[in-house]
């Protein structure tokens, strides 16, 4: 049987304020989401987790401006990314950041990446699973400052 394979509604994605940490590995980025609904999946509470990126420990202002590309980096060499809707973690393939304006502590951060539903199936609707997606969203991150990090 051959299941048909509908667009995902990238707009039901909205970010919330996020963060940006740092560790061992680089930078870390995580956007929660603002609380959506799917055919069947309801009140959906999740956020998109991204991992060794890149960059160095800085402060906020020091980001603004940057831009990081990645579409033509081997995708098993892009930073690692993740969101977990319908009891599975679906891959986020990083493909560009683009840092704006800072103040404080706080940048706005521009992303584009695809989003993997069929690593692990994401149900549509009875026979049918949503396909992958692109999304291009704006989120503003808090910057953890490297020296108040436990």
């Amino acid at each position: 049987m051959t299941v048909q394979k509908l667009p995902f509604p990238v707009e039901a994605l909205v970010p919330q304020a996020g963060s940006l940490s740092f560790n061992t590995f680089g930078g870390s980025i995580e956007v929660p989401l603002q609380p959506f609904d799917l055919p069947l999946w309801h009140d959906i509470r999740t956020k998109v987790l991204i991992d060794c990126l890149p960059i160095e420990p800085v402060q906020a202002g020091a980001l603004s401006g940057m831009t990081l590309q990645f579409g033509s980096v081997p995708s098993d060499q892009r930073p690692e990314g993740s969101v977990y809707i319908g009891y599975h973690h679906h891959p986020v393939d990083l493909m560009a950041l683009r840092f704006g304006p800072a103040m404080g502590n706080t940048v706005e951060v521009e992303f584009i990446a695809a989003l993997i539903f069929d690593f692990e199936g994401l149900e549509a609707e009875e026979g049918s699973e949503f396909g992958n997606a692109v999304w291009h969203a704006t989120a503003s991150l808090r910057v953890v400052a490297p020296d108040t990090q436990h």
